[in-house]
C-alpha cells in the first residue's frame, strides 16, 4: 500500500462551522496528492488562479454550505475581489468518530460564475455562515 502524500493548506475558522465546531477533530485543512491531481486534471486554471487564496477562503469565507450531497461535508464560497472572481472550496470535514479521515481535506474548488454560485447558494444546502449577517 503506497503512503498517501498530504500538504497543510490552512485552517478553518471554528467559529464560523455551526453544528460542525464542536464535530470536527481539528481544525488543520490539508490537500493529498490524489485531490491535487483530481484538481489539476479537472481545474488547472482554477487552482493555479486561487491556491495563494485558499488559507483566507478557509479562514475567512463569505459563506459557508452544509453539504447536502456529502456528509459531514462543506461548500465554502468567496468572492476574490482583487481578481473579481468567485470560488467554490469543497471541504470532507474530520469528525471525531471518523478514522476513515483524520484530517479535513480539500475534495475539490472551482471558479464559479456568476449564475453556478447564485445556484450553489440555493441548491447545494443550507447556509451554516454568511459573512454579511455577521459583520
Amino acid at each position: 500500500m503506497s503512503e498517501i502524500k498530504l500538504k497543510f493548506i490552512g485552517r478553518l475558522n471554528k467559529k464560523l462551522l455551526g453544528k460542525y465546531a464542536n464535530k470536527i477533530s481539528n481544525t488543520n485543512v490539508i490537500l493529498t496528492d490524489e485531490r491535487l491531481e483530481h484538481i489539476l486534471s479537472t481545474h488547472k486554471r482554477d487552482y493555479n488562479l486561487f491556491c495563494d487564496f485558499l488559507p483566507s477562503i478557509l479562514d475567512k469565507p463569505d459563506f459557508i454550505l452544509d453539504d447536502n450531497k456529502n456528509l459531514d461535508t462543506i461548500i465554502l464560497l468567496k468572492k476574490i475581489n482583487v481578481l473579481d472572481k468567485y470560488v467554490r472550496v469543497v471541504v470532507k470535514l474530520a469528525c471525531q468518530n471518523d478514522r476513515n479521515h483524520p484530517n479535513n481535506s480539500i475534495i475539490t474548488m472551482m471558479e464559479l460564475n456568476d449564475r453556478t454560485w447564485h445556484q450553489t447558494l440555493k441548491n447545494r444546502g443550507n447556509i451554516i455562515f454568511q459573512l454579511d449577517k455577521c459583520e
